[in-house]
């Protein structure tokens, strides 16, 4: 029986929108026969080490875990990975000079890229050959605008995005996709174009298969695919747009209103946020969360011949705040991290209608955030 491990960050200290009680980064196996998961160890990784990648270094094939510490002044923290039991040992850790709120972090080449949302910036930063330490910041773009929203006074960088070489940034302050390119001679980021999004629907994460860019947007819960060029890297016109809940939320949600209010509950929430979103390795099938009045895991099927999405179904998480999931790297598996109920889930994907299973929960899972797969 072989297991596969996930690494998972979190929030550890109690912060405005999050009430942070985890010990830094989990190790977390999973069973790849069973989909059965177990805690294994949890490694400290400063404040809220939320966002995590995972890079192999290409002259010696070790693995590095680089984890944000999303505060008021922002850090990289990087670990090696232990290639025996996969413990993260710390090697060093880098300011992002004036970054606020660091919350996703992704690598290109020997570069570590940063995207921070309350400064609307972003990072890149050197990885040291050899020993994997994160050097001197060599690049810091702070983004310019606004638009429609009361959260969109200001830019706010919340994911940049590696994909073929090129890197993509996704600005839910502006509503846009900002598309840049690593200039292998000057080590910085040059910028290529830029896409807009509808007004008003705050860009969060962006996901990509050969044909597609699918941004998920976090303020009008919908998912804008867009036409996508492999070669050249860009994002071209958009082709469709659906919502990330189901077609009767709002009925779900009037109904849960009625009875709260027949119980005497106050309404203190009354707003959902999508938050993460992945395409399945066959290409078939796209997934997201959604958080808040509806906990949920919405499935969908990519659909070539029309240039559409299909909604599947979406599944109960059984837990509050499904911020981030992972599909696992052979297609069979989704772990799901409860940020507001402190549970993580393991899902069986069935790989002909891409629909999910219950297999899986354990719980003490101190708010979860990011859950990355640890590579071989």
């Amino acid at each position: 029986m072989t297991d596969s491990v996930f690494y998972c960050g979190t929030y550890t200290r109690k912060e405005d929108h999050v009430d942070g009680k985890g010990p830094g980064i989990y190790l977390v196996k999973l069973e790849d026969n069973t989909g059965k998961m177990t805690n294994v160890k949890n490694f400290q990784a400063g404040i809220n080490p939320s966002f995590i990648t995972i890079y192999k270094e290409s002259n010696n094939d070790k693995l590095y875990l680089y984890a944000i510490n999303e505060t008021e002044d922002s850090k990289v923290c990087a670990f090696e990975i232990d290639q025996n039991n996969r413990d993260l040992i710390f090697l060093n850790e880098q300011s992002l000079n004036n970054s606020q709120s660091a919350c996703y972090v992704d690598t290109i080449n020997s570069s570590i890229l940063v995207a921070n949302y309350t400064s609307g910036n972003i990072c890149c930063l050197d990885i040291e050959d050899e020993t994997g330490k994160v050097s001197g910041l060599k690049d810091n773009i702070f983004h310019k605008g606004s638009s429609i929203h009361d959260r969109q006074k200001t830019p706010h960088c919340h994911c940049i995005k590696v994909n073929n070489g090129n890197v993509y940034v996704c600005d839910l302050g502006i509503d846009r996709v900002v598309h840049y390119r690593l200039n292998e001679e000057s080590n910085k980021l040059d910028s290529v174009n830029q896409t807009s999004c509808t007004a008003g629907s705050g860009p969060r994460h962006i996901v990509f298969n050969e044909s597609y860019a699918f941004v998920l947007c976090e303020i009008n819960n919908t998912i804008e695919m867009f036409h996508y060029n492999s070669q050249s890297g860009n994002i071209q016109e958009r082709s469709f747009i659906i919502s990330s809940l189901p077609s009767n939320y709002n009925q779900l949600i009037s109904d849960q209103e009625d009875n709260n209010n027949n119980n005497n509950e106050n309404l203190s929430i009354n707003i959902n946020y999508s938050a993460d979103i992945h395409v399945h390795p066959n290409n078939r099938f796209l997934y997201c969360s959604n958080r808040g009045k509806h906990n949920s895991i919405s499935i969908f099927e990519i659909d070539n011949g029309n240039h559409s999405l299909t909604f599947i179904d979406d599944v109960d998480v059984l837990g509050e705040f499904p911020r981030s999931f992972c599909i696992s790297n052979n297609g069979k598996w989704i772990v799901v991290g409860n940020q507001n109920s402190d549970n993580l889930l393991s899902f069986k994907i069935n790989e002909e209608d891409g629909k999910l299973e219950l297999v899986d929960q354990i719980k003490n899972i101190y708010t979860p955030v990011s859950i990355k797969q640890c590579v071989s």
